[in-house]
């Protein structure tokens, strides 16, 4: 039964969600990627119900979408 979830948060909680779900160090995910703001990230877990499955990453860190309304970011 596939089942499909939106998470949206701040890209420090995003950076933990994916870490947990990747089986990586948060330190190490942290330092390693910089979640651009307003990304997008997919990460598929696929697999029968009580089964041992794999991420996939499907998207990571995407934002064609803020080139497409031409948004520079200020900070």
């Amino acid at each position: 039964n596939d089942k499909n979830y939106v998470v949206v948060s701040h890209g420090g909680a995003s950076t933990a969600v994916i870490s947990h779900l990747l089986n990586l160090p948060l330190p190490f995910f942290y330092k390693s990627v910089q979640l651009d703001f307003t990304s997008v990230s997919i990460i598929s877990l696929k697999g029968d119900k009580g089964q041992l499955t794999s991420p996939k990453i499907e998207l990571l860190n995407d934002s064609r979408h803020a080139e497409i309304i031409d948004i520079e970011w200020k900070y």
